[in-house]
């Protein structure tokens, strides 16, 4: 009687550097449980392998300036795909912003292969995880996001209206311009213009700082 076959999870890597997807790919590859359908420099790429469909999990390498915007992208056009997100222990202060977004796993780059194999199948099975660097990075986001609580339940209500503190709560979410407008049902444009008064009322550099300050997307 022939044993039954394990199940394989099909996943895909985003990284812009060649070596290092050919070496994750390699190592994945070896794995009895993974099967890799795709390794390529951008998300772009991914979407045109055949099969695309299919991919259970994205592994996205954080190693260039567009990785947030492909991040955000991949939620809409691989809805079916978890993401496990490669940071560089540099950054790895926005492993925060990402699993507020969604992600479902953050490790560094420095960390074993054990702990990235380990978060590929956390992800796999719907399970956050996070190891090393990482996880301390994001005990300390927390921290400051309880102390940021504090300040915005005091500000927030003052100095943003009705509708910026609604579309503050969606930015905080992870949620994309075009996402907000389609939800509340207002142009894209109208979106922009109050997400550039929020982070100018809030005094804030990114969008993503934005979690900081209502973190969840919850009333402060």
């Amino acid at each position: 009687m022939m044993p039954a076959q394990i199940p394989r999870v099909p996943v895909a890597i985003v990284a812009s550097s060649r070596l290092l997807r050919e070496a994750i790919a390699r190592r994945l590859a070896a794995e009895s449980d993974l099967v890799v359908l795709a390794a390529c420099p951008t998300l772009t790429d991914v979407l045109a392998t055949p099969g695309a469909n299919r991919i259970q999990v994205l592994l996205l390498v954080a190693d260039g300036q567009n990785r947030w915007t492909a991040f955000c992208q991949a939620r809409d056009v691989l809805p079916q795909a978890r993401c496990v997100v490669l940071l560089d222990d540099g950054h790895a202060g926005d492993a925060f912003h990402y699993i507020q977004a969604g992600a479902l796993a953050c490790v560094g780059l420095g960390g074993s292969l054990g702990a990235l194999l380990d978060a590929i199948r956390a992800a796999a099975e719907g399970r956050v995880a996070a190891s090393g660097a990482v996880l301390a990075a994001l005990i300390r986001r927390l921290r400051e996001m309880s102390a940021a609580c504090q300040s915005a339940a005091r500000s927030l209500p003052a100095s943003l209206s009705d509708r910026e503190l609604e579309v503050a709560r969606l930015v905080a979410r992870g949620l994309s311009n075009k996402q907000i407008a389609r939800q509340l049902q207002i142009r894209i444009t109208t979106v922009k213009t109050l997400v550039h008064r929020i982070l100018k009322k809030l005094q804030l550099p990114r969008r993503r700082d934005v979690m900081l300050r209502i973190p969840g997307g919850e009333t402060p």
